[in-house]
């Protein structure tokens, strides 16, 4: 069933290419303002802005939150733009079995998929530090 849900929700795509072509099954209105030629050009314009090492491990933050939001419950439609609920379950379900580098290094993928996908962001940077220092 898992093999399932990767190939409906992901494209297979080189580890480098995992943030720009997984694409949100939900999209916000924002997406609605441009064609997706220029949609797809600013995906490929954000993503330049991380150095293709960097993309090619932050793959794993994003299959890592996706497999922690089938386990708890959380709907596709809640990945992104990610819910505040969403994002601190995810959180507090790394937290005490990772370091505090690796939980703030998953919620950093999290952020940059959102990001290269032009959707808001929907946690508070106080609750990050919170949960950082738990």
């Amino acid at each position: 069933m898992r093999a399932l849900w990767l190939c409906h929700l992901f494209v297979q795509c080189l580890a480098r290419e995992w943030l720009l072509k997984w694409k949100p099954v939900q999209i916000s209105n924002v997406e609605a303002t441009l064609g997706e030629d220029d949609e797809e050009r600013l995906r490929q314009v954000f993503g330049a802005a991380w150095q293709v090492s960097t993309l090619e491990t932050y793959r794993a933050g994003l299959l890592v939150f996706h497999e922690i939001c089938d386990r708890q419950g959380i709907p596709e439609e809640q990945r992104c733009p990610a819910t505040e609920a969403a994002l601190l379950k995810f959180a507090a379900v790394l937290i005490g079995s990772y370091s505090k580098s690796l939980v703030g290094n998953y919620l950093a993928r999290v952020r940059a998929w959102h990001l290269i996908h032009r959707q808001p962001w929907n946690m508070q940077g106080d609750y990050t530090k919170i949960l950082l220092k738990a």
